[in-house]
């Protein structure tokens, strides 16, 4: 009858579930924190260069003043064997 499948058809139920999770974007989080650390890297590197560069002017600065003050020294030599 007409009664029973209106009642049969409020029985029936439906269930659904939707689940989401938002996984972010790992590659590009991970290739930031990549070029994060390739730059300190190089800023590093580069530090280190100038500190070098640094020790070698400091080196040829020194090598100069002795070469000026031999220099001196020689002139004085000659002078005093005139």
């Amino acid at each position: 009858s007409l009664d029973e499948l209106a009642e049969d058809d409020l029985r029936r139920w439906e269930v659904g579930l939707t689940f989401s999770y938002p996984i972010g974007n790992r590659e590009a989080h991970y290739a930031y924190r990549r070029a994060e650390i390739l730059t300190q890297a190089g800023r590093a590197r580069t530090r280190q260069q100038e500190n070098e560069v640094r020790r070698e002017v400091r080196a040829a600065i020194r090598l100069l003043e002795v070469s000026a003050e031999k220099i001196e020294v020689g002139r004085l030599a000659t002078k005093l064997a005139e």
